[in-house]
């Protein structure tokens, strides 16, 4: 294993940006609008269609966009605040941010595209939903509402809170809004209740409120009672309506949290369920052990490939991470992973090896192997090897789009307020990557100053993405200076 370890944070790969968005994306059709704009179908321009070599077939990637008229932002601060989280979230249920663009007027968030549909379409159409596939669904949405709540981000509001603050800010649709924000004073708790609220629904077919007006849903949100007396409850198990009656609790201290929601029996079964129909292929292991053997800005690349790449590319390895994390508090820890790889078949890891890939997985250093990390140390290379993938991870490091990366790019896409990449450390990176300690490098960084020029162009970026630890023989025998 390479001696030097970067801290790489997912989040720093989400550019903010100002200018003409439509120099960048084809606006395909708009999908949707609301009160403050509109979401668009979108193709980036460079790198929306690709020939996916491995499948020999043209594949389009294609993106939200999300556009908001500022004036129509009642407080810009607070949307800004929403940002900001969403930036930091990384949870395989919940949707990711790629980059921000911003004019003097419009705000646009370019995201993943979900294209299941809204869940209450697919309810109004059924009517109500089988136990089972609401069992599924509500034990996605509380693993994703466990990581929220345990980031101690409220949903509603997407906000920041301590376990017990307050907030005084009504929020919500009347059908699920919960009795304590009517009243002016409420936690993340309130966000339980309105997953009871959507289960009772999906159950039934009905809110466990209702009302001919939205004073009345609201009088009787306050004030009435529910019951499963419908026909539709008779084949309902006493288990789902368990943990309806303990989310839909008025006195907020009595409702279930939302770890206390994930760990029911109800929610349980449909994970042991789930996590015994996942077979995750042993090629995870060679994987991590490439991984942990690559040098670091090889794993830096791959952190950022993992951040955007399409989840129908990743199904697999997402279903792995959900079968690793047993608590679903949406990042494993020591001891998950050790317990995760035993059921892989064939695994040879030792004790010393799981402590080592714990280290260098871990790339943020917060003492536990995220979402995006676990997936970028997982990923298959017939996946990170596809032209767009690297094509678009090149660009992001060339900022000034010249064909090559150069020290002062690399310092900038690896720093935060919280983290420089000082001088030292490109030292470090030249040394790790000079594998004969002749300084005959060009591959990332060439003669300049010093007698060092400092940049990697696209050809030896893609040599250093093929190969697993170390530089091929092959790419420095050209290399003198």
């Amino acid at each position: 294993m390479v001696s030097l370890s970067i801290q790489i944070e997912r989040q720093w790969f989400i550019d903010s940006r100002q200018g003409n968005i439509k120099d960048e994306y084809y606006f395909e059709k708009k999908l949707g609008s609301g009160g403050y704009g509109a979401v668009y179908l979108a193709k980036h321009k460079k790198t929306g269609n690709y020939l996916n070599a491995f499948q020999n077939k043209l594949i389009g990637v294609k993106v939200a966009v999300k556009a908001m008229q500022k004036g129509r932002i009642q407080d810009y601060e607070a949307f800004q605040n929403e940002i900001s989280i969403l930036k930091q979230l990384d949870h395989p249920n919940i949707i990711k941010l790629h980059e921000t663009w911003e004019t003097d007027r419009i705000c646009f968030l370019i995201t993943e595209l979900c294209e299941g549909g809204e869940l209450f379409y697919h309810i109004t159409k059924k009517k109500s939903l089988t136990e089972s596939s609401a069992a599924m669904i509500m034990k996605q949405a509380f693993y994703a509402l466990c990581y929220l709540h345990k980031s101690s981000i409220y949903f509603g509001l997407a906000k920041k809170v301590s376990k017990n603050e307050l907030m005084t800010t009504p929020n919500g649709t009347p059908y699920y809004i919960a009795p304590e924000v009517l009243k002016g004073s409420y936690t993340t708790q309130c966000d339980n209740w309105s997953m009871g609220v959507v289960m009772f629904i999906m159950l039934s077919g009905k809110p466990p409120y209702g009302g001919k007006n939205n004073n009345e849903i609201l009088n009787n949100v306050l004030h009435g009672t529910f019951d499963f007396s419908a026909p539709q409850w008779e084949n309902i198990s006493a288990e789902a309506k368990d943990l309806i009656s303990n989310l839909l609790q008025r006195q907020a201290d009595m409702r279930f949290t939302s770890e206390e929601a994930f760990n029911h029996p109800w929610i349980q079964r449909q994970k042991r369920k789930e996590d015994a129909e996942i077979v995750i292929n042993p090629d995870v292991i060679a994987n991590m052990r490439n991984y942990i053997e690559s040098v670091n800005f090889k794993r830096t690349t791959l952190t950022l490939i993992a951040s955007r790449i399409p989840e129908d590319q990743i199904r697999a390895l997402r279903e792995a991470f959900s079968k690793f994390d047993k608590n679903g508090d949406g990042k494993l820890t020591i001891d998950e992973l050790k317990e995760g790889v035993k059921t892989i078949k064939g695994c040879m890891l030792t004790k010393d090896d799981i402590y080592q890939a714990m280290s260098v997985m871990d790339s943020n250093k917060n003492g536990f192997i995220d979402y995006t990390e676990f997936i970028a140390a997982c990923l298959q290379s017939y996946n990170y090897l596809q032209e767009n993938h690297l094509f678009t991870a090149f660009s992001y490091f060339d900022k000034d789009g010249d064909g090559s990366i150069t020290q002062d790019e690399l310092r900038q896409c690896l720093a935060n307020e919280d983290f420089t990449l000082t001088d030292d450390m490109i030292g470090k990176l030249v040394e790790e990557v000079d594998m004969n300690h002749d300084k005959l490098v060009r591959y990332l960084f060439s003669i300049i100053n010093h007698n060092i020029i400092q940049q990697i162009d696209y050809k030896e970026f893609i040599e250093m993405m093929k190969n697993n630890s170390e530089l091929s023989k092959s790419v420095l025998g050209n290399i003198l200076i």
